[in-house]
Protein backbone atom coordinates (compact mmCIF):
# COMPACT_ATOMS: atom_id res chain seq x y z
CA UNK A 1 0.00 0.00 0.00
CA UNK A 2 2.96 2.54 0.91
CA UNK A 3 3.84 2.57 -3.00
CA UNK A 4 -0.04 3.38 -3.95
CA UNK A 5 0.26 6.28 -1.65
CA UNK A 6 3.25 7.20 -3.19
CA UNK A 7 1.85 7.12 -6.48
CA UNK A 8 -1.07 9.46 -5.21
CA UNK A 9 -1.77 13.22 -6.31
CA UNK A 10 -1.33 15.46 -2.83
CA UNK A 11 -2.77 18.34 -3.12
CA UNK A 12 -2.71 21.78 -0.61
CA UNK A 13 -6.26 22.42 0.30
CA UNK A 14 -8.17 24.69 3.31
CA UNK A 15 -7.81 21.84 5.64
CA UNK A 16 -4.59 20.79 5.06
CA UNK A 17 -2.75 18.03 2.81
CA UNK A 18 -5.13 15.63 0.77
CA UNK A 19 -4.55 12.62 -1.03
CA UNK A 20 -6.73 11.33 -3.96
CA UNK A 21 -8.92 8.59 -2.57
CA UNK A 22 -10.98 7.90 -6.02
CA UNK A 23 -10.52 8.94 -9.50
CA UNK A 24 -13.40 10.45 -11.39
CA UNK A 25 -15.16 8.33 -13.90
CA UNK A 26 -16.05 5.32 -14.50
CA UNK A 27 -17.75 1.91 -16.37
CA UNK A 28 -20.03 1.61 -13.65
CA UNK A 29 -21.28 5.11 -13.80
CA UNK A 30 -21.86 4.84 -17.91
CA UNK A 31 -24.11 1.31 -16.75
CA UNK A 32 -25.80 3.33 -14.55
CA UNK A 33 -27.02 5.95 -17.04
CA UNK A 34 -27.97 3.23 -19.62
CA UNK A 35 -29.76 1.07 -16.87
CA UNK A 36 -31.71 4.67 -15.50
CA UNK A 37 -32.05 5.22 -19.45
CA UNK A 38 -33.98 2.12 -20.06
CA UNK A 39 -35.66 2.15 -16.97
CA UNK A 40 -37.08 5.80 -17.90
CA UNK A 41 -37.99 4.65 -21.72
CA UNK A 42 -39.85 1.59 -20.87
CA UNK A 43 -41.93 3.24 -18.31
CA UNK A 44 -42.52 5.70 -21.04
CA UNK A 45 -43.73 3.24 -23.51
CA UNK A 46 -46.01 2.05 -20.62
CA UNK A 47 -47.55 5.68 -20.32
CA UNK A 48 -48.13 6.20 -23.63
CA UNK A 49 -49.66 1.94 -24.34
CA UNK A 50 -51.81 3.43 -20.72
CA UNK A 51 -53.34 6.25 -22.35
CA UNK A 52 -53.73 4.32 -25.23
CA UNK A 53 -56.05 1.76 -24.16
CA UNK A 54 -57.52 4.44 -21.64
CA UNK A 55 -61.15 2.73 -21.97
CA UNK A 56 -60.35 -0.79 -21.26
CA UNK A 57 -58.54 0.17 -18.40
CA UNK A 58 -60.00 0.90 -14.62
CA UNK A 59 -60.47 4.68 -14.59
CA UNK A 60 -58.81 4.62 -10.72
CA UNK A 61 -56.09 2.69 -11.56
CA UNK A 62 -54.91 5.08 -14.20
CA UNK A 63 -55.65 8.01 -11.86
CA UNK A 64 -53.54 6.67 -8.96
CA UNK A 65 -50.81 5.11 -11.32
CA UNK A 66 -50.13 7.60 -13.92
CA UNK A 67 -48.76 10.86 -11.53
CA UNK A 68 -46.61 8.22 -10.10
CA UNK A 69 -45.19 6.92 -13.40
CA UNK A 70 -44.81 10.66 -14.39
CA UNK A 71 -42.96 11.28 -11.23
CA UNK A 72 -40.23 8.32 -11.87
CA UNK A 73 -39.98 9.69 -15.56
CA UNK A 74 -39.06 12.75 -14.46
CA UNK A 75 -36.75 11.66 -11.48
CA UNK A 76 -35.15 9.23 -14.03
CA UNK A 77 -34.33 12.18 -16.43
CA UNK A 78 -32.62 14.22 -14.08
CA UNK A 79 -30.79 11.36 -13.00
CA UNK A 80 -29.53 10.58 -16.33
CA UNK A 81 -28.17 14.83 -16.62
CA UNK A 82 -26.76 14.54 -13.35
CA UNK A 83 -24.87 11.12 -14.20
CA UNK A 84 -24.17 12.46 -17.50
CA UNK A 85 -22.71 15.37 -16.36
CA UNK A 86 -20.94 13.70 -13.73
CA UNK A 87 -19.44 11.41 -15.97
CA UNK A 88 -17.83 14.45 -18.54
CA UNK A 89 -16.68 16.88 -15.37
CA UNK A 90 -12.98 17.38 -15.09
CA UNK A 91 -13.55 19.26 -11.69
CA UNK A 92 -14.95 16.11 -9.55
CA UNK A 93 -12.43 15.10 -6.42
CA UNK A 94 -12.35 13.22 -3.38
CA UNK A 95 -9.67 13.59 -1.28
CA UNK A 96 -8.80 13.05 2.54
CA UNK A 97 -5.95 13.64 5.13
CA UNK A 98 -5.42 13.71 8.41
CA UNK A 99 -6.94 16.43 9.07
CA UNK A 100 -10.08 15.95 6.84
CA UNK A 101 -11.93 15.11 3.91
CA UNK A 102 -13.10 17.02 0.94
CA UNK A 103 -14.65 16.61 -2.25
CA UNK A 104 -16.56 17.98 -5.17
CA UNK A 105 -19.12 16.43 -6.95
CA UNK A 106 -22.27 16.86 -9.35
CA UNK A 107 -25.11 17.15 -6.45
CA UNK A 108 -26.82 14.38 -6.18
CA UNK A 109 -29.44 15.72 -3.59
CA UNK A 110 -33.28 15.15 -4.41
CA UNK A 111 -34.07 19.24 -4.98
CA UNK A 112 -31.41 19.27 -8.05
CA UNK A 113 -31.92 16.31 -9.44
CA UNK A 114 -35.85 17.07 -10.20
CA UNK A 115 -35.00 20.91 -11.21
CA UNK A 116 -32.02 19.10 -13.80
CA UNK A 117 -29.50 21.26 -12.79
CA UNK A 118 -26.21 19.44 -12.77
CA UNK A 119 -24.33 22.28 -10.17
CA UNK A 120 -21.20 21.19 -8.02
CA UNK A 121 -20.87 20.48 -4.51
CA UNK A 122 -17.80 21.39 -2.90
CA UNK A 123 -17.60 20.06 0.98
CA UNK A 124 -14.81 20.36 3.26
CA UNK A 125 -14.96 18.73 6.54
CA UNK A 126 -12.22 17.88 9.59
CA UNK A 127 -12.20 14.91 11.16
CA UNK A 128 -13.51 16.81 14.05
CA UNK A 129 -16.73 17.78 12.65
CA UNK A 130 -17.81 14.89 11.75
CA UNK A 131 -20.13 12.88 13.97
CA UNK A 132 -19.40 9.52 12.24
CA UNK A 133 -18.47 7.84 8.47
CA UNK A 134 -19.03 4.76 6.43
CA UNK A 135 -20.07 2.62 3.71
CA UNK A 136 -23.30 2.34 3.09
CA UNK A 137 -25.22 0.57 0.17
CA UNK A 138 -28.65 0.55 -0.88
CA UNK A 139 -30.20 -2.69 -1.14
CA UNK A 140 -33.87 -3.83 -2.64
CA UNK A 141 -35.33 -6.71 -0.34
CA UNK A 142 -32.58 -7.41 1.17
CA UNK A 143 -30.76 -8.98 -1.98
CA UNK A 144 -29.71 -7.06 -4.77
CA UNK A 145 -27.70 -3.87 -4.38
CA UNK A 146 -28.84 -0.96 -6.38
CA UNK A 147 -25.91 1.72 -5.59
CA UNK A 148 -23.08 2.44 -3.17
CA UNK A 149 -22.29 5.40 -0.95
CA UNK A 150 -19.87 6.89 1.47
CA UNK A 151 -22.16 7.95 4.51
CA UNK A 152 -20.87 10.72 6.40
CA UNK A 153 -22.67 12.23 9.20
CA UNK A 154 -21.61 15.82 10.44
CA UNK A 155 -21.61 16.96 14.10
CA UNK A 156 -24.59 19.36 12.77
CA UNK A 157 -26.61 16.31 11.55
CA UNK A 158 -25.69 17.46 8.41
CA UNK A 159 -25.79 13.72 6.25
CA UNK A 160 -23.89 13.98 3.37
CA UNK A 161 -24.36 10.68 0.74
CA UNK A 162 -21.25 10.45 -1.72
CA UNK A 163 -21.91 7.81 -4.59
CA UNK A 164 -19.11 5.48 -5.56
CA UNK A 165 -20.78 4.93 -9.21
CA UNK A 166 -18.96 7.86 -10.49
CA UNK A 167 -15.47 6.70 -9.31
CA UNK A 168 -13.16 3.87 -10.94
CA UNK A 169 -12.42 2.51 -7.16
CA UNK A 170 -14.79 0.12 -6.04
CA UNK A 171 -16.33 1.43 -2.60
CA UNK A 172 -14.25 -0.95 -0.56
CA UNK A 173 -10.78 0.47 -1.71
CA UNK A 174 -12.40 3.92 -1.20
CA UNK A 175 -12.76 3.28 2.58
CA UNK A 176 -9.64 1.73 2.46
CA UNK A 177 -8.02 4.86 0.97
CA UNK A 178 -9.74 7.52 3.24
CA UNK A 179 -8.29 4.79 6.34
CA UNK A 180 -4.78 5.01 4.47
CA UNK A 181 -5.20 9.22 3.85
CA UNK A 182 -6.18 9.35 7.96
CA UNK A 183 -3.42 7.48 9.48
CA UNK A 184 -0.25 8.53 7.23
CA UNK A 185 -0.13 11.65 9.73
CA UNK A 186 0.21 14.75 6.78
Amino acid sequence: METDIKKTKFQQSSIGLLIDVATPGSLKLILSIAIWATVTFLLAICNLSLFYNLGQIDFLFVVFVTPLSLFVIWFGLGTIVQRISTLFSERCYFRAGKRGISFNMVDNRFKPIMLFQPKMRQVDLLWQDIHEWYPYSLVIAYIIPVSTYIFIRTKQNEKILIPTSGFKESQKQIVDNIMNAQSIGL
